[in-house]
């Protein structure tokens, strides 16, 4: 038996958390041409439910494409993006019909209404494989305890 459904919901969300911290603040070392060395990444709660549900779904996607049908792994990076990218303009666009969406990527080059961009398409491919991985080990991981039980005789 696979870990339980909202336990992996909850650790996606908190993989994700990590993720975007660790990028953003990455991505701002190389923005400012490597002067500014505080490491400062960002995120926001909603982030944690956007993460959760998002590589919920990517993981539903690879165990389909894995059980039915096989794509290359190039195929199946570029349609877990595309799905990325479907879920952040969703969110985007409802988070910020209620003035909540924590992100603007307006002053980014290849955007979408300001809420999702094509510039990180690299970053979005290698991060959706990973999670192929993510997923695959937490479906391993079992809560069965009948093999340590005592068996009365």
């Amino acid at each position: 038996m696979a870990v339980n459904v909202w336990l992996r919901m909850f650790f996606y969300g908190l993989h994700g958390f990590f993720d975007e911290i660790l990028f953003t603040s990455l991505f701002n070392l190389v923005e400012s041409n490597f002067l500014d060395w505080t490491f400062r990444g960002h995120s926001s709660l909603w982030s944690f439910f956007m993460y959760g549900f998002g590589s919920f779904v990517i993981e539903q996607l690879y165990l389909r494409w894995r059980d039915k049908w096989y794509l290359p792994m190039p195929v199946r990076g570029v349609m877990y993006v595309l799905w990325v990218y479907v879920w952040e303009l969703s969110c985007g666009l409802v988070l910020r019909h209620f003035n909540a969406c924590p992100w603007d990527y307006s002053n980014r080059q290849w955007n979408v209404s300001g809420l999702v961009t094509l510039q990180y398409f690299p970053a979005w491919f290698i991060a959706s494989l990973w999670q192929e991985l993510v997923a695959g080990y937490l479906l391993t991981l079992s809560k069965d305890t009948g093999d340590t039980e005592r068996k009365d005789s």
